[in-house]
């Protein structure tokens, strides 16, 4: 259900219960690219529509990253309106559904491309690939404190998370100090390749509110079929 002969499928985002996937489906005929919402239910994955279908602006809508709380929902998109080029967007989830999708604005967004959000798993920075700051190859890696809705200025990751090629589509294993992303760095197989670090980049910006995490991981299941159920945890300090 998810993939499609008549589309490409792009990226995948999931919130951590795993029961829910956003997607980027692609045409080959006019370069766009839209957000699709599918849900797991106990036959499969089962296309939600109306979910995220109204963020998409009929251009260039791509590369989602959820929340692993799946109430902050980031992506990239060409649509008219931005600060230029590819624009990273952020909706917020409620009881409603997903609200507009709201323009990240200049302190990100550059008349160039901004693209392959990523929210470390402490909330406490944004990291993309832009080709719109000072950097050391075609497209780097940056990242930026989260303050509430507001954002610090962006700064470079250091070597060798960026290069003098293209560093793109970073990504933070919650719990453990592994990244990935993506490069077509000299010394590669070719185009981009995959790369893993098991240290976590410097960051400089301090984070606010400072607070220490604990991120709790687990699903609900029902004890006689195994199918996730719904249900809610209450918190007590």
């Amino acid at each position: 259900v998810c993939s499609s002969d008549l589309r490409n499928q792009g990226i995948a985002a999931f919130p951590i219960q795993g029961d829910e996937l956003i997607v980027a489906h692609c045409s080959n005929e006019n370069n766009g690219c839209d957000l699709s919402s599918f849900l797991l239910t106990p036959s499969g994955w089962s296309e939600n529509p109306g979910v995220v279908s109204h963020l998409n602006s009929g251009y260039w809508d791509s590369q989602p990253f959820l929340t692993p709380e799946g109430d902050l929902l980031f992506f990239s998109s060409m649509r008219p309106g931005g600060q230029g080029g590819k624009d990273i967007y952020v909706s917020r989830r409620t009881d409603q559904g997903f609200t507009k999708a709201v323009n990240l604005g200049s302190t990100i967004n550059t008349p160039y491309d901004e693209e392959c959000p990523f929210v470390t798993p402490d909330r406490q920075f944004l990291i993309f690939s832009s080709n719109g700051y000072p950097r050391m190859g075609g497209s780097d890696l940056f990242y930026a404190a989260i303050r509430g809705d507001k954002f610090d200025s962006p700064k470079p990751l250091p070597a060798p998370f960026n290069s003098e090629g293209n560093d793109l589509f970073y990504y933070q294993i919650p719990g453990r100090n592994t990244v990935y992303f993506a490069s077509d760095r000299p010394g590669g197989k070719g185009g981009l390749d995959i790369y893993e670090s098991n240290q976590l980049p410097t960051m400089d910006q301090k984070p606010w509110p400072e607070k220490d995490y604990i991120i709790l991981t687990g699903q609900i299941l029902d004890a006689k079929t195994r199918h996730p159920l719904d249900g809610s945890v209450k918190i007590l300090d």
